[in-house]
């Protein structure tokens, strides 16, 4: 009852209406953020928004600022930093690659004429890299052809087995008449030809020296003199009868009057004591084997008062030699202060073993055998004491090889000079050890000019080649006419070093008349085969018969041509003998 009377006093609620719908919001499209992977270096800087356009962005453009990227259109930023990173490293892992190809591109721009160096700047500017326009330098482009020029005097050779017709070897042949050479022209060889310019330049030169002859005595003077006696003994012009003293004579002349050869006075200060001392050895050296090569008694009874410094501790007192090969980039210096002290050691041996073998010769007294087998010793132990630098396994350049040619002659001519003279009375045990030596210094020498060869060739012009050279040939020559040489292989062996040797002394016959003698000496007691085959490989000077008389009445040389053992037998004499068969002719 209570509960209905409760219902009525709540006022009945109104009903309710429907529920309202609700609409959806109208949807407004937004434009989608651009996203930029990289941005350039000025706006990332700033830190200001970058649309990524290239090559220029908004912001640049409207700044009016340069716009650069570090990344590249497909790379992001990640991507750059890590490409950077792998360059940097493989720039490590090659050391100093990038350093040495700019230092041959430096060296290319300063070695090259004006005109490749422009072009090679050209490219640098275009910024092409290093590498590659070294690359192309290697690899033979336009620069490097214009650069070594084209070798115009190369000429087919014809087979070793080749022989050309006689019947074509006549005057009247029109195509063996080459029109872009004149015959007429006078060859340096011609020494006796006014015309030459040889001729001209020593006549001047002779008119000069006895100019300065009627003055005070210089240094200068000697130098003079020591560089004038070996171009006159080699172009056979001169003659004791006619040029009176050689200029080897007058050299020591002065240096007697100059007092080089005796204790320095104090009043010369250090310059002139360096330089009077230096030149003293030169000429010592000098003289001494120019004495030894003319088996006459040596001049010098003991060395120069000024003592030969250490290299190692005065190494300024021989100063440096430094040069650099046609095709190297890089500049050879070399030990001239050992090579310059082993020399002047050696020959003061030299000088003792040529008193023994003049008293031989000149007085008929044989010297003491224990004397002799000393010497040979003492030349063993400055053969063993060489520096490292001119030890065998290390020598390369021609000087060095010739240090060794000249020890190896030494060593052949003392240990013949005990094997041959009369009345050996060498005990077995000397006997032994002087045949060893001597076998020994032949087959190094041998290997040293094979080595020479083909290192440096016979080609530059080397006045001393001429007596190693003849040494060569001579020797193998002695091989070919010892009968107990039955050995095909050793026959032909030894007819490949007359060959090797006889090839050499052609082509130094082109620059001095005195290797032209010898050249044509040698090429006389070589065989016809072997003749014909050296004549195919060589372009020979030959003389007609009015050349020939000419010369062969004008003067003969005083140099001697030692050979396989110390004869008294001359150069001279092969020229008188080669004079009167042309003048016979």
């Amino acid at each position: 009852m209570d509960q209905d009377n409760n219902r009525r006093i709540y006022r009945p609620l109104v009903s309710r209406d429907k529920a309202p719908v609700f609409a959806p919001p109208l949807r407004v499209n937004i434009p989608k953020r651009t996203v930029t992977s990289v941005a350039c270096e000025s706006c990332r800087r700033r830190k200001i928004k970058c649309n990524g356009l290239r090559p220029k962005c908004l912001a640049c453009t409207n700044r009016r600022a340069e716009c650069v990227y570090l990344a590249k259109p497909t790379e992001t930023r990640i991507s750059a930093i890590k490409r950077k990173h792998d360059e940097l490293q493989r720039q490590l892992e090659d050391g100093g690659s990038s350093e040495s190809d700019l230092q041959q591109l430096f060296e290319a721009i300063r070695d090259r004429d004006e005109k490749d160096a422009m072009t090679i700047m050209r490219r640098i500017r275009a910024g092409e890299d290093p590498s590659t326009i070294l690359r192309h330098l290697r690899a033979g482009d336009l620069l490097l052809q214009l650069h070594l020029a084209p070798e115009t005097r190369f000429r087919h050779s014809f087979p070793p087995t080749f022989r050309m017709p006689k019947r074509l070897q006549v005057p009247d042949n029109v195509y063996f008449h080459s029109l872009s050479f004149c015959p007429d022209t006078t060859s340096r060889l011609e020494y006796w030809n006014p015309e030459s310019l040889r001729y001209r330049f020593l006549a001047e030169s002779r008119r000069l020296w006895e100019l300065e002859m009627e003055k005070e005595p210089r240094i200068t003077t000697l130098q003079a003199a020591m560089v004038l006696n070996p171009v006159y003994n080699m172009s056979s012009m001169e003659t004791q009868a006619s040029q009176g003293l050689s200029f080897g004579a007058q050299a020591l002349a002065l240096s007697h009057k100059l007092g080089i050869l005796e204790s320095l006075p104090a009043k010369l200060d250090q310059r002139q004591r360096h330089v009077y001392g230096y030149t003293a050895w030169c000429l010592y050296y000098w003289i001494s084997i120019q004495y030894y090569t003319y088996v006459k008694p040596p001049h010098f009874r003991q060395p120069p008062q000024t003592p030969l410094p250490d290299p190692g501790k005065s190494p300024q007192w021989y100063e440096g030699v430094t040069y650099r090969y046609p095709r190297s980039r890089t500049v050879s210096s070399q030990d001239f202060g050992n090579l310059f002290k082993a020399r002047c050691e050696m020959v003061q041996i030299a000088n003792q073993v040529s008193v023994g073998m003049c008293q031989s010769k000149n007085e008929g007294k044989l010297p003491p055998s224990e004397g002799l087998l000393g010497l040979l010793d003492r030349y063993q132990q400055w053969f063993s004491k060489l520096p490292p630098s001119l030890q065998p396994a290390h020598i390369v350049y021609p000087v060095e090889l010739q240090l060794h040619l000249q020890y190896h002659t030494f060593v052949m001519n003392l240990c013949e000079f005990l094997v041959s003279r009369d009345g050996n009375t060498l005990a077995p045990e000397a006997n032994k050890k002087v045949h060893h030596a001597l076998s020994q210094s032949r087959d190094s020498f041998v290997s040293i000019m094979l080595l020479f060869y083909l290192r440096h060739g016979y080609d530059m012009q080397d006045r001393i080649m001429t007596q190693y050279l003849s040494i060569l040939a001579y020797m193998s020559l002695k091989q070919l006419g010892d009968r107990s040489l039955t050995s095909q292989e050793d026959v032909e062996e030894s007819r490949g070093l007359v060959y090797l040797a006889a090839k050499g002394l052609s082509v130094q016959g082109g620059y001095y008349y005195l290797t032209y003698l010898v050249s044509l000496a040698l090429q006389k007691e070589m065989s016809p085969d072997d003749l014909a085959v050296l004549q195919q490989s060589t372009v020979g000077r030959k003389e007609d018969s009015s050349t020939g008389i000419i010369r062969a009445r004008h003067e003969e040389t005083q140099d001697p041509i030692h050979i396989i053992s110390i004869k008294d037998r001359r150069l001279g004499d092969l020229v008188k003998e080669y004079s009167a068969m042309r003048i016979q002719n």
